[in-house]
């Protein structure tokens, strides 16, 4: 069974590096780029099999048509996709290809492991958060969204690879606050415009998300690290939520 791994990309020269060479279990690396003024394509071309240029930048709808373009350059029956800020895990190969050559699955999803502010975070529902990213050809279909699968047939078989650090996509999701508060901020305009509230939601989301965030999913077991968190989902909710209300006005 060959693998294909599928990177988007624009302006990750600081991450797209190692986030190639801990592909280097796959069959076939393809970059898609979003026109990068960094120096990402240069760095990539040095590891990459494929790097292709998006000519349509626009990502107000999502980022998942990027990613598409990759999957239809792919060579190889099984894609994996990974994302510039994250890892892949290392050592686990006998693994994958007996998992996929079983005949009977289609996707394989993994966990991730998330470091925020410089920490390991288990909490606040970061782990074990699993995600499709390993999947045969034609299984699935990736929508206009931030990051959602859409159209999986009832028929389609997923496995679950086991919530160990081994197994585990680490994620550099945020390094800085700067950083989440930049990312909220540009997710929260894709998502806005796929999400309708309704009247209350606004102030609803973000109580119910800190809730959820800081007693469910356990964030008071890490302390300040878990209430910021908890915080900050909430304040992500909230703006989303506005510009929802703004879009529907």
């Amino acid at each position: 069974m060959t693998i294909s791994a599928v990177v988007i990309t624009h302006n990750e020269s600081r991450d797209i590096s190692e986030c190639l060479e801990s592909l280097s279990w796959c069959d076939e690396i393809i970059v898609v780029d979003g026109q990068s003024d960094d120096g990402t394509r240069q760095i990539a071309s040095t590891i990459a099999d494929k790097v292709l240029v998006e000519d349509d930048t626009d990502r107000s709808s999502g980022f998942d048509h990027t990613r598409m373009l990759g999957i239809e350059a792919a060579s190889n029956e099984w894609i994996f996709w990974l994302d510039a800020d994250e890892r892949a895990p290392q050592g686990i190969e006998d693994d994958i290809h007996e998992w996929i050559s079983s005949g009977d699955r289609d996707i394989i999803s993994f966990p991730r492991k998330h470091i925020i502010f410089g920490k390991v975070t288990r909490s606040c529902g970061y782990w074990p958060n699993y995600e499709k990213r390993l999947f045969r050809r034609g299984s699935v279909e990736f929508s206009e969204g931030v990051h959602q699968f859409v159209n999986i047939d009832e028929s389609t078989t997923e496995f679950k690879a086991p919530a160990e650090d081994q197994y585990a996509i680490t994620h550099y999701r945020y390094r800085t606050r700067e950083e989440f508060l930049d990312k909220s901020e540009r997710y929260s305009t894709v998502k806005a415009k796929q999400t309708d509230y309704v009247f209350g939601q606004w102030l609803w989301h973000p109580i119910r998300t800190f809730l959820i965030r800081f007693f469910y999913y356990s964030g008071y077991k890490e302390g300040i690290h878990g209430l910021e968190l908890s915080l900050l989902q909430a304040h992500y909710e909230f703006k989303l939520a506005q510009k929802s209300r703004r879009k529907n006005a």
